[in-house]
């Protein structure tokens, strides 16, 4: 039922790292337990440990050195999207960014971009106003 704490290389960021054939280099150590268990992974996705999930949402996992990171244990991860993926990551710069329900002024008026970036619609309203007089 717990984490399954991979105990050979890590990368800097603490995921596992394990290396595979030549031609394909080291691959991340969840994506390989979550293929090896349930195939391959559906174009758009990526694999997230829905045991830092968990852990994130109580609060018990925060900084960047999270335990998670290194857990292999097929029952632990599932496929996310990247906004997902970024969602459950509170102490990224990404995470904290999507959380912000207000913008640096308190308008609360989000449009997404069609590079999946957010911007406060009423800024940018007040910018093109000031700009073009």
């Amino acid at each position: 039922d717990g984490c399954w704490i991979y105990s050979g290389a890590k990368a800097k960021s603490g995921y596992a790292w394990v290396s595979t054939t030549k031609k394909d280099g080291p691959k991340l150590g969840h994506v390989i337990a979550f293929e090896m268990e349930y195939g391959s992974i559906p174009e758009g996705y990526q694999i997230g440990h829905l045991c830092h999930d968990a852990a994130a949402s109580r609060g018990d996992c925060a900084g960047g050195k999270c335990i998670h990171r290194a857990c292999v244990n097929p029952a632990h991860l599932g496929l996310q999207t990247p906004g997902q993926n970024a969602y459950a990551s509170p102490h990224t710069q990404v995470g904290k960014n999507i959380r912000k329900t207000h913008c640096v002024h308190g308008h609360n008026d989000w449009t997404v971009r069609k590079d999946g970036s957010r911007r406060c619609a009423e800024c940018h309203r007040i910018t093109e106003r000031n700009r073009h007089g």
